[in-house]
């Protein structure tokens, strides 16, 4: 499974023509919304189980770090499909 899955990968990005060039970038930003989808799902996980008593009195702190760092990553997967479209642009 993850054989295929990269040699996909490969094959999209291969192309250099740039008539392909919507392609790539609709392909790259469709998985960098898939990538958004589960950080929100991540981070409404954790913030859930913070709430939940027996949850967070076990390790308050971790909990909190994780639900930071869920948030980064989310902030972050919003900017990397605008940067991957510009970078794309540019290298044509």
């Amino acid at each position: 499974m993850i054989k295929i899955s990269l040699s996909r990968m490969v094959m999209e990005y291969s192309i250099i023509d740039i008539t392909y060039g919507v392609t790539i970038m609709e392909w790259d930003l469709s998985i960098m919304t898939r990538v958004r989808m589960i950080m929100e799902r991540v981070r409404t996980i954790i913030k859930r189980s913070i709430t939940i008593p027996d949850l967070s009195m076990k390790a308050p702190e971790q909990s909190m770090m994780i639900l930071d760092l869920s948030g980064l990553m989310l902030e972050r997967s919003m900017v990397l499909p605008e940067w991957s479209t510009l970078n794309f642009a540019y290298n044509l």
